[in-house]
């Protein structure tokens, strides 16, 4: 509000209709981080239930793993794609196309990769747009609501379009992509001088950051891996003592190696189950 009237004010003194703008010396509202409908991410078993029932899986999957924004994504064109079938798949975001007005190219997730290559129809233009149809917002409340996924909780956040942005945030962090490796991805600019000026982003890893994101599609009802999946149970503190003195013991001999099995946390888990 204040932006508008400020410039609608500034309007009628450049066209004398006032003579100065008595706004103009008022401080601007800082509305960083200030959502006017706070959000919320969504749950891997909300995505699973809507990934299921929607026509529109492949777009929102975009949306989830590039971390950008809905006009952003729907904006893509085929010749926006690079090394679909190659080992650094990305996509280029036009600066025309980005709220922030620069380009920007994301790294993508492998599996997203294979999934719009697949769906590239056969003779397609590279000016085509891959997503013609593009849902709107109408058309993403009907997909939660059958999806069984609550619009609104009962702290008052929504999930919409935006959401998207913020669960690839949240996984983000519980995969251990690191903070500036996401900002980048995103394309925030804060926090401000020492992410931006003395961090080298161009030497970020960011395709094996991106990798670290779980996939999640529909005929699947937990995380996908391709390592060995330990469910991690509650054991009394003998278990793990004995454990440790037969590792012990074991280490004692250089002839003698362990194989730990990697342990990966199912979706309805989490840092408190011992």
């Amino acid at each position: 509000y204040q932006t508008s009237i400020n410039a609608f004010l500034n309007w009628c003194v450049r066209t004398d209709r006032l003579a100065s703008n008595r706004l103009d010396k008022v401080d601007r509202v800082d509305i960083r981080g200030k959502s006017v409908r706070p959000t919320r991410a969504f749950t891997p078993q909300e995505l699973i239930r809507l990934f299921s029932i929607s026509a529109h899986v492949l777009f929102y999957q975009t949306l989830l793993y590039t971390g950008q924004r809905r006009t952003e994504v729907a904006s893509l064109v085929w010749s926006d794609l690079q090394q679909l079938a190659g080992d650094f798949p990305a996509a280029l975001f036009r600066d025309g196309t980005m709220k922030d007005k620069e380009k920007r190219a994301v790294p993508l997730h492998r599996d997203l990769a294979v999934a719009l290559n697949v769906a590239c129809p056969p003779g397609a233009r590279t000016n085509d747009l891959i997503f013609p149809t593009a849902p709107s917002y109408e058309v993403l409340r009907g997909d939660l609501e059958r999806a069984s996924v609550d619009h609104k909780d009962s702290l008052g956040r929504v999930v919409h379009f935006q959401a998207f942005r913020k669960t690839f945030q949240t996984m983000g962090v519980r995969a251990g992509i690191n903070q500036r490796s996401a900002q980048a991805l995103l394309g925030h600019s804060d926090p401000a001088l020492t992410a931006n000026v003395y961090t080298d982003v161009a030497s970020l890893e960011l395709h094996s950051e991106v990798a670290k994101l779980p996939w999640l599609t529909k005929e699947h009802a937990q995380l996908r891996t391709q390592n060995v999946c330990v469910v991690v149970r509650k054991r009394k503190i003998g278990e793990i003592v004995e454990e440790l003195i037969n590792a012990a013991k074991s280490f004692a001999s250089p002839r003698n190696t362990i194989d730990f099995p990697r342990v990966e946390w199912l979706p309805d888990m989490d840092s408190n189950h011992d």
